[in-house]
This record gives structure tokens, C-alpha cells and sequence, in this order.
């Protein structure tokens, strides 16, 4: 998290870029994009020991395309989603603390775009 801090000040890139089709994430050696269309919901949740819990924004994925993920992933990757489904109850997740935006507020903003994208 230290990395992409320095990383999104000093190259004054976001890490999280919100467009109104998706929201895009750069974190320094790759970029990801999840498209709202896809997405049935976004949650928060908190992983890790009971002090110093982690809070994530969960990703429900809509299930027609978690079944189109599953058979398009490695199987690194498969074993990596079932392993975080066992612990920590998600398959994907983005994390939600150091940003200059409350991780509820951000979580909200994500699920107005997600209803958004359904509108059109």
C-alpha cells in the first residue's frame, strides 16, 4: 500500500480512475478494469486478525460472468479465488483504506454507477 501511496503522489497518477462505464485500477505494474455492467453489487468487508482488520470493497459479480471468469482463468488464478472464498469470504476484492475517500463512501459512489450502467 506504501508503494502505490508514493507511486499516485510522486507520478500524480490515480490509483483508482471512476469513469462512467468502470472503474479502473493501476497499481504500478498493472492495470485492471472492472466494468459496472458486470457487477451485480459492491459490499464492504473487513479481512485479517481483530485488530488491524483490513477493509476491502467486495465484488459481487453478476453470474453469468463469474461462470465466463472461472473457465477463463488459469488455474493459478482459479486456486488464488478459491482460496480467498475460504478466507476471507470473497473471490475479489479492491482495497478501501489509505485513499483520500471513506471506503463507504466510495463503496456508494461504485454502487450508484453500478445501478447507472443497468439504467442504460
Amino acid at each position: 500500500m506504501l508503494w502505490l501511496m508514493l507511486k499516485e503522489r510522486i507520478t500524480r497518477t490515480p490509483y483508482y480512475l471512476i469513469t462512467d462505464d468502470s472503474i479502473i485500477i493501476s497499481t504500478g505494474l498493472k492495470t485492471y478494469q472492472i466494468h459496472f455492467a458486470d457487477v451485480e453489487c459492491f459490499y464492504l468487508t473487513k479481512v485479517g486478525p481483530t485488530k488491524g482488520r483490513t477493509t476491502l470493497i467486495g465484488i459481487q459479480y453478476k453470474k453469468d460472468v463469474q461462470l465466463w471468469e472461472n473457465e477463463d482463468a488459469e488455474k493459478a488464478g482459479r486456486v488464488i479465488r478459491r482460496f480467498n472464498k475460504i478466507v476471507a469470504g470473497i473471490k475479489k476484492a479492491i482495497p478501501a483504506e489509505c485513499l483520500t475517500i471513506k471506503p463507504k463512501d466510495l463503496c456508494e459512489i461504485l454502487n450508484e454507477r453500478v445501478i447507472l450502467s443497468q439504467n442504460i
